[in-house]
């Protein structure tokens, strides 16, 4: 049997903005969210926005994040750690925001297919 995840995060986004949806599969301790943003996205406010907090399995946490996306494509960056069945775990989920600019999609289609040698 397969053990259900003991974070499931979830993203709407919007032009500034993303309404995350924590989900906890497990009881969790000194749990902490912290958002980042990655190829020029930038957080606006508190990048940790949840310190040190107990979690009870089946709990959801709805968190707001505003944000200045990047030139191009842009990611925001999801953590949450904490020690959860007893041991200290880390859960990450990145989510792409706007669209890529032609360096991005040529690295894209480098990553599918590398180049010939």
């Amino acid at each position: 049997m397969l053990a259900a995840a003991a974070v499931t995060i979830s993203a709407l986004l919007a032009n500034n903005s993303a309404h995350l949806t924590i989900r906890f599969g497990a009881e969790g301790e000194e749990v902490r969210v912290t958002v980042r943003g990655g190829e020029g996205l930038k957080v606006r406010g508190e990048e940790t926005p949840l310190k040190g907090r107990l979690v009870a399995r089946g709990e959801r946490l709805a968190l707001d994040v505003d944000f200045e996306p990047g030139p191009a494509r842009s990611t925001l960056t999801v953590e949450v750690t904490g020690k959860f069945q007893g041991e200290q775990k880390s859960f990450s989920q990145a989510f792409r925001v706007g669209r890529p600019d032609d360096e991005q999609r040529r690295k894209d289609r480098e990553r599918i297919a590398p180049p010939p040698r």
